[in-house]
């Protein structure tokens, strides 16, 4: 098949799926604005942006991992004084940009829908001079369009999980166009890099820059978080605690049973994390329907973090019901579970508890994290479980052996230091790539 009929093939594609989501979208709206906000923008209607005085980078990330990930290189881009464009595809990543990045960024949107005349508005209105994607968001009609453009691209952090590898195979006629429209690929392993030049990336623009999740600094800010859960739960030295962060519809029940065996040997008390804020109801009502004590997080607003907690009523389970402080709450975890990865979910980050230097368990689930899961198992940094018997009993024996937990944690901290600098490396692509904008222009200029 042809790339014409691809192309063909996947704008009819986009189209029925773009109907079949509307009814949803607008049922959604009816309930919640900032959806109504969200679905405008991704239409292309933004607001017309000035012309910078220097230059203006565009950086989409589409969720919060990949927002979370690409904040090291946001730095280092505003250090530069270059003006920043910041577009997410979720909500919970754009209310984090927000959260994070008002003062560093120039803008922070939504990602247009695919369509040509969503993205052509969307770009007349931003009117980039660079665009970087984060990890492997391919979109066709965008790039085509920026291509057009003459605005160079980059994607940064990319990688392609076993899973994703095998669907992009099936599309390559269509993908293989719009890789040989990037100018440069940042890509984390070289594995990755691999795969891609596969899928049809010229190796001439294909560089191997490592993870940028290695170079993220998690911030601290929620320590007073961390002193309410220590207040409801009631832990200290001799309470120890385990924080389940990013967890999938499933693993919760396995959680609680896990919980209750543990405790009839050690005084063991939980946070909860879903991966998910749609998931936050349902988890509260499983941990209610199973008797379990619980406080969450959405209990408290900002300033009651500012006051003592005068209950001496002491909680079994703390859920953490809110976006962008799990990261600070693995901090005082005595071990940490990391979620998705009991059932098949791909896996999640296990970088940022590995920063604060913390043991680490987690399943057999982990596609889309392997290259870093199998780093972290090489060099005994981590746990691997097969299942919830396993995950029970290894948790036991960390719990009950101080010298292991310290030394599975100092190798998870040793992992992130030998592993720093993605984000220098991404920056020089990005410079060689502006410095060849600019050179071009000014031949061009003296040529005419």
């Amino acid at each position: 098949m042809s790339p014409a009929i691809f192309r063909w093939f996947y704008s009819l594609v986009l189209t029925l799926l773009f109907l079949f989501y509307l009814p949803f979208l607008l049922i959604r709206a009816a309930w919640r604005r900032e959806d109504v906000a969200s679905f405008v923008q991704r239409l292309g209607f933004l607001p017309r942006l000035p012309r910078p005085s220097g230059r203006r980078i565009w950086i989409h990330a589409v969720s919060v991992g990949e927002f979370l990930a690409v904040r090291p290189l946001l730095r280092q881009l505003k250090h530069e004084n270059f003006s920043l464009v910041i577009s997410t595809t979720t909500t919970a990543a754009n209310q984090l940009a927000k959260q994070h990045c008002a003062d560093v960024a120039e803008a922070i949107i939504f990602f247009p829908f695919d369509f040509s005349f969503c993205v052509r508005r969307s770009l007349n209105a931003i009117r980039p001079n660079f665009f970087i994607m984060v990890e492997t968001e391919i979109w066709p009609n965008f790039i085509g369009n920026c291509a057009r453009r003459g605005i160079p691209m980059l994607m940064a952090n990319g990688r392609i999980s076993d899973r994703s590898f095998v669907r992009y195979q099936f599309v390559r006629p269509l993908l293989a166009p719009s890789l040989l429209q990037v100018q440069r690929f940042c890509m984390q392993t070289q594995e990755d890099a691999h795969r891609l030049i596969q899928l049809g990336a010229l190796p001439s623009r294909v560089r191997v820059t490592g993870n940028l999740k290695y170079d993220v600094e998690p911030q601290r800010r929620p320590e007073r978080l961390n002193q309410l859960i220590r207040e409801v739960l009631g832990t200290g030295s001799k309470v120890p605690l385990l924080v389940a962060g990013s967890t999938a519809e499933g693993e919760e029940v396995m959680l609680l049973d896990m919980l209750c065996h543990i405790r009839e040997r050690i005084p063991l008390k939980m946070v909860i994390a879903p991966r998910s804020p749609r998931r936050f109801e349902d988890v509260a009502n499983l941990l209610s329907k199973e008797q379990w004590s619980l406080m969450r997080r959405s209990f408290f607003s900002d300033l009651d973090l500012d006051h003592p907690l005068r209950s001496e009523v002491r909680y079994d389970i703390f859920l953490l019901d809110s976006i962008g402080e799990l990261t600070g709450v693995y901090e005082m975890a005595t071990v940490v579970f990391v979620g998705k990865s009991l059932v098949p979910g791909g896996g999640q980050n296990i970088l940022e508890p590995a920063y604060f230097g913390k043991p680490i368990l987690f399943g057999p689930y982990m596609e889309n994290f392997r290259e870093v899961a199998d780093n972290f198992l090489r060099r005994r940094a981590a746990i691997q479980v097969r299942n919830l018997t396993d995950l029970t009993k290894q948790l036991l024996r960390l719990l009950q052996n101080c010298e292991l937990r310290s030394s599975l944690g100092s190798n998870a901290r040793k992992i992130i230091s030998d592993n720093r600098g993605a984000a220098g490396n991404t920056m020089h692509q990005i410079r060689e790539l502006l410095g060849r904008q600019q050179s071009s222009a000014i031949s061009h200029r003296s040529d005419e």
